[in-house]
């Protein structure tokens, strides 16, 4: 977990079955890409449910990028259909100005998410938003990290993604 820039926090459980170092190693990617966006966009500054999308959005991109295994195989953000995702969309989106939301409702597991959004629902509909900003803006990663939340969101909005 990502406090702040400077400060990130790694639970372990060694009695889970799928711990390994592949996935020690896209967990330190993906909290790392959160303490360098903070610089930019701090959370006193970002506390929106479509901000937290952004977020993990961002990291999911970043670290899909620098976690790919050695067989090549596509990262799971990916996978989810155009549909599904438009569905995640349809139900997220009255809820992108809340500032005060439970996280597990929209970025949990199967057991604490929310009932209409399946399991993870947050970070593939950042994935998504983070995949299609990077298209309609030509960014690479390293100018992705330093671009304010608000641009993002303007761009998104303008594009007709939001």
């Amino acid at each position: 977990m990502t406090y702040d820039h400077d400060l990130i926090i790694l639970f372990v459980d060694p009695h889970q079955s799928h711990l390994n170092w592949d996935s020690i190693q896209r967990t330190l990617y993906h909290e790392v890409i959160h303490a360098i966006n903070r610089i930019v966009n701090p959370w006193e500054n970002n506390k929106t449910l479509l901000d937290m999308v952004i977020s993990e959005g961002i990291a999911t991109v970043v670290e899909s990028q620098f976690s790919k295994n050695s067989n090549g195989m596509t990262h799971k953000w990916s996978k989810m259909s155009h549909a599904q995702i438009q569905k995640i969309l349809k139900i997220m989106n009255p809820d992108f100005d809340l500032d005060n939301f439970y996280i597990q409702d929209y970025f949990g597991s199967a057991k604490t998410i929310r009932s209409d959004l399946p399991e993870w629902a947050g970070y593939f509909l950042g994935y998504y938003l983070i995949q299609s900003f990077i298209k309609m803006s030509h960014c690479d990663l390293t100018t992705l990290l330093r671009i304010p939340y608000a641009e993002i969101k303007k761009s998104l909005t303008r594009g007709g993604i939001l």
